[in-house]
């Protein structure tokens, strides 16, 4: 038993070893020490940053000079924290917060249009598959789970509720869809109307990223990253989040450039990218270890939000 637990201790060793990647950081003067949850881009001179305080107040954050610079948008009263956010272009966005209230601008926040499916589950991410329709997913508890679907650009909402807490959503088409949240990762060829459970399990699933309409990528908070190729119907495990032989992570989001080029952020200053796919990771070498929540990605790198209200600018050409 003795040589065995050297053993162990040894291959985390080396787990913990890896070579790590240099990149270029700039840490932008960020206006709030809120959390800040979500970032998104429209190109690389807007920027939108939201967060908050879940009980008592909501933040929205804009840069119109690739991050130089940061103001609070205060056209609108936010007293929950923000989760999910969707640009459709540097004017037009989507948000919504702890108790499931989603707002909509079309002039870069000057005016709001509000809509609350259902009350008090919160709604942590969109995805619009074009100009019009998309779904918004969230819940908590684990178990309660909401799936929304709009026609008309994020203004009203078709409420619907899930078998699980919710995390992330992404459509291909009208019909073809993916959810993933609490132990499951499940597919639509329906327009939602039915779910298919995947073989994606093991894991609270948080963040999906799709280089096309076959390959993507799911991360778990307990560290685990697996990959579709068929559109997620099927998946394969790339890294075991609760393997006791690999160094023990915990995951926020992930993003991908392509099929093969990819980032996968969390906790403490995780950061990690892969050049071939998900097969293979490397750590970035991070300035500090904020909990990083949020990825926006850019032509030469991208944009990081977290914790404390931190706000930073990679380089990654």
């Amino acid at each position: 038993m003795r040589n065995f637990i050297i053993f162990l201790s040894l291959f985390w060793g080396l787990g913990c070893q890896e070579a790590e990647v240099e990149l270029f950081f700039q840490e932008l003067e960020s206006p709030t020490t809120l959390t800040l949850n979500n970032i998104a881009a429209a190109g690389d001179s807007v920027v939108y940053a939201c967060g908050g305080l879940r009980y008592d107040l909501g933040i929205l954050l804009r840069s119109r000079d690739a991050g130089m610079s940061w103001q609070p948008v205060s056209t609108i009263d936010l007293r929950k924290e923000l989760y999910g956010l969707w640009l459709f272009s540097k004017d037009t966005l989507v948000m919504a917060n702890y108790d499931g209230l989603i707002y909509r601008s079309t002039d870069g926040g000057n005016t709001w249009v509000t809509n609350q499916p259902r009350l008090w589950d919160p709604v942590h991410d969109f995805h619009f598959y074009d100009a019009r329709h998309g779904w918004a997913c969230g819940g908590e508890a684990f178990r309660v789970g909401v799936l929304h679907f709009s026609t008309d650009g994020g203004a009203n909402w078709i409420v619907d509720t899930f078998v699980a807490e919710l995390r992330d959503v992404h459509f291909f088409s009208p019909e073809r869809g993916v959810v993933a949240g609490y132990g499951l990762v499940m597919y639509t060829v329906d327009s939602g109307r039915t779910w298919q459970y995947s073989n994606a399990k093991g894991d609270f699933f948080v963040s999906l990223a799709f280089a096309d309409d076959r390959v993507g990528f799911v991360a778990g908070y307990q560290g685990s990253i697996w990959k579709t190729q068929d559109g997620g119907h099927s998946w394969q495990r790339l890294r075991n989040g609760n393997s006791l032989v690999v160094p023990q992570l915990h995951f926020t989001r992930i993003a991908f450039r392509d099929r093969q080029n990819g980032y996968v952020i969390g906790p403490r200053g995780c950061f990690m990218k892969t050049t071939d796919g998900g097969y293979s990771w490397q750590r970035i070498a991070f300035p500090n270890t904020v909990d990083l929540y949020g990825i926006a990605l850019t032509a030469d790198g991208g944009f990081l939000c977290g914790s404390s209200g931190r706000l930073y600018r990679f380089y990654d050409p």
